[in-house]
């Protein structure tokens, strides 16, 4: 009874895992948004945005800006302050960095604008900056 009953348990288990899929799939966000998107390229760098933002070079920045934000990607010195003290269109909300400034000193500052509290916006900011590859 016990050699069914461990033959019957093994062929349950091989037929389930014969039958399981890949449930993962791809991320289809990204694919959609790849397609979506403009590129930028200058002497120093390039970057990615989606097509509801234009780009700008200002004397050395790379100005990115779209209906909830900016970014300002260049061509300032963080320790100094940030690019727009104006800050006429959104105010500004931090200071990021394309890499780890600590372990790639190729790192570039850029500094971020959009509405308060306007997480979503911020995170598009962000993935923009994520984008961002020096050029030799």
């Amino acid at each position: 009874m016990k050699n069914i009953f461990l033959v019957m348990l093994a062929v349950c288990i091989l037929a389930l895992s014969g039958c399981a899929n890949n449930n993962e799939g791809v991320n289809q966000t990204s694919l959609k948004t790849n397609t979506n998107l403009n590129q930028y390229s200058s002497k120093l760098l390039s970057v990615e945005f989606p097509k509801t933002y234009k780009a700008q070079e200002i004397d050395n920045m790379l100005v990115i800006s779209g209906p909830d934000g900016k970014i300002i990607i260049g061509g300032f010195t963080p320790s100094v302050g940030h690019p727009d003290a104006e800050e006429k269109d959104f105010p500004f909300q931090m200071i990021a960095y394309s890499k780890d400034p600590k372990m790639e000193p190729s790192a570039i500052p850029a500094a971020l604008y959009c509405r308060n509290g306007d997480e979503t916006t911020k995170e598009e900011l962000l993935t923009i900056l994520k984008t961002v590859k020096n050029l030799p």
